[in-house]
Formats: C-alpha cells, structure tokens, sequence
C-alpha cells in the first residue's frame, strides 16, 4: 500500500442538513384558530390556552432553528480542517461563522423568556483556524445533540468528526448502526453508507470498501463520492482490471458534463490511482483526457 496515494486519493464523504417543511405545514391550523378568536369566531379557546400553545410552539420552533444553526455551524468548523474544502462534498455549504454565530445569539436571546437554550458560550463565533476546527467541531456537536438527542444527521456529523479524529473504527460502528435504523429516511441511511466506505479506507481495509461502494453506487449511481471511494481502494488493490473498468463506468457516468469536484478529482487524482493500480502510461493518458466534446469551442 502506498501512504502517498491513499491520502491523494482521499475518498469525498457527504453531509445532509433536514428543512423545516414539516415544521411549517403544522402551523396554518393553530393560527387560524389564534385569528378566529381576535375576530370573534369559533372561540373554541381561551385567549390564555392560545398563548400558552403560542409559546409552546414558538419554544419548539426556535429550538429547532437553533439545532438548524448549530449544525450549520459544526459544518463550518469541519470545512476549516486543512484539505476539506477539496475534499469532502457538502450538499449544503456553510454560510460564514460569523453569520451563523450572529443569528445564534438572536435566537437565543428570543428564547431566554420562552424556553432557555442550553449553554451555547462553548460555540463558535468565528472560523476557527485549522488546529482548533476539529475541538470547535466537536463543542458544536455536544450542544447539537443535547438540543435534538442522536438524530440522523448529528449521526452523520459526528461519524465524520470521529474520522478526522481519527477514531475510524468508532465511526464505522456508528455509521453501520445508523445505516440500518428503519425509521431513518433513505437520505441519511444512503450517506451513512456513503460515508461508511471512507471510514473503511481510512482503516486501510480496502477489500471491505469494495462491496460497500458498489452497493452504494448500486443504488445512486449519479453520486460520485461512493466511485471515489471504490477507486480509491482497487487502485490500493492493485486491481488493475477492475480498476480500468470501474474508471471507465465513472467517466461515463460523469466526465461530461463534469462538477467542478469531479473534474478536479480527474485532473488531480486519477492518474495517481492508476498508476498504483498498475496501468500503464498509455491508458492512464486514455482515462484521464477530457471527453470527447467537451472541449471549448469558442
């Protein structure tokens, strides 16, 4: 195994962040029962049981956009770690430190009167520098899980937190355990999986990543990260002709048109893996040229 391409060839692992669509299909009935009452129909309540459910929902709403920043947040600090950014795919990117650690202190100081936060002194309030991102990750993640408990995506976020730790077999078993929960969604379960396979690579058990990229790309096969993934680990194989054949099946599911992540895995990875693979010269050239039309015609 070399060291050299096992960390060029980095596997890119993914993160999901949950929306507030089901949080807001609830809110039309209660406040047309709140608007009834000021007009003077359908008192079914009182004004003191309506305020009462007012504040009970206003304190569920704004923990749960708080869990949303704080997530936000452990996402910022990790994208700070030296070569992330190249790295790692992000569904959704960060906004600035400052930005998010700015509408944290609003929202607590929302919720003081309601329901108080938990202690929030710990987070962030600027991108932290590379040797403090991982403990600034992991502060984030701590009051992430005492405001929403072990969801699926603070899972995810601290598996991958775990890995840049490097506690790999730690992140293994929590990936594994969450990839199977039923009452996951799909989404989570898939990146649990995703994510699975580096945390195999960074164990440097590449005979294991293979069945689970391949059943990963099985299911999504317009998702990079998992071919990364399994490239990466024939290449460590030195399975020259599973290797040719899987960069094949990726190029032509994804060298044209080409994310700005993929072609600078191509331009910058690819060749490597090849070359530890076994490939000669001629067919490293072959897979690592620009598709055919893909070329500026300007």
């Amino acid at each position: 195994m070399s060291d050299h391409s096992s960390q060029q060839g980095m596997p890119r692992v993914e993160t999901i962040r949950a929306d507030g669509d089901a949080r807001r299909a609830r809110e039309p009935a209660f406040l047309t029962e709140a608007l009834g009452y000021l007009t003077g129909e359908g008192r079914r309540q009182s004004a003191d049981a309506l305020l009462r459910q007012l504040y009970a929902r206003f304190a569920v709403a704004g923990h749960e956009r708080l869990a949303d920043l704080v997530y936000e947040m452990a996402k910022a600090c990790l994208s700070a770690l030296p070569d992330f950014s190249v790295r790692t795919r992000l569904i959704v990117e960060p906004r600035r430190a400052e930005v998010i650690a700015g509408e944290v202190s609003t929202m607590a100081d929302c919720l003081r009167g309601v329901a108080p936060p938990p202690d929030l002194s710990a987070l962030a309030r600027s991108r932290p520098e590379a040797d403090a991102a991982l403990e600034d990750a992991r502060k984030c993640l701590d009051i992430l899980r005492l405001l929403e408990g072990t969801s699926g995506r603070e899972q995810l976020a601290l598996a991958l937190y775990l890995i840049h730790a490097g506690r790999h077999r730690q992140a293994e078993l929590l990936l594994r355990e969450l990839a199977k929960r039923p009452d996951e969604p799909e989404p989570i379960r898939r990146l649990a999986e995703v994510n699975l396979g580096f945390a195999l690579l960074r164990q440097a058990r590449f005979a294991d990543v293979v069945p689970v990229a391949e059943a990963a790309i099985a299911r999504t096969p317009q998702d990079p990260v998992p071919w990364f993934n399994l490239l990466a680990a024939l290449s460590e194989l030195g399975d020259a002709a599973r290797f040719e054949s899987a960069a094949e099946s990726f190029r032509a599911q994804h060298a044209r048109p080409a994310s700005p992540l993929v072609a600078a895995w191509i331009a910058n990875d690819l060749a490597m893996l090849a070359e530890v693979a076994g490939l000669n010269r001629t067919r490293i050239a072959a897979l690592c040229a620009p598709p055919r039309g893909s070329e500026d015609v300007s």
